[in-house]
């Protein structure tokens, strides 16, 4: 295997888990767990995986995620934005 693909493989892939949302899009998203959220950030460049924070209506930023469908703006609706707070 040439070293070159091999360490963009190790950088792309190591550390994340399959995933699927419940709308049937796919990817890899770093630490998700079943129940986490895809949030589509105006001007981000990649989706992000969320968490509900433990008794609170603010959310938690997971980590960063490949999901096979949206990279590149395809399911962004600026009329579905809405403020989120983070912890």
């Amino acid at each position: 295997m040439c070293f070159a693909f091999k360490y963009r493989l190790d950088r792309c892939v190591l550390g994340r888990r399959f995933i699927r949302t419940k709308k049937g899009y796919f990817g890899l998203a770093a630490q998700a767990k079943p129940g986490d959220d895809i949030a589509l950030v105006a001007g981000g460049t990649v989706p992000l995986v969320i968490r509900q924070a433990t008794n609170s209506s603010n959310w938690e930023l997971v980590g960063d995620g490949y999901v096979h469908g949206v990279m590149f703006g395809e399911a962004f609706h600026q009329d579905r934005c809405e403020d989120m707070w983070f912890v």
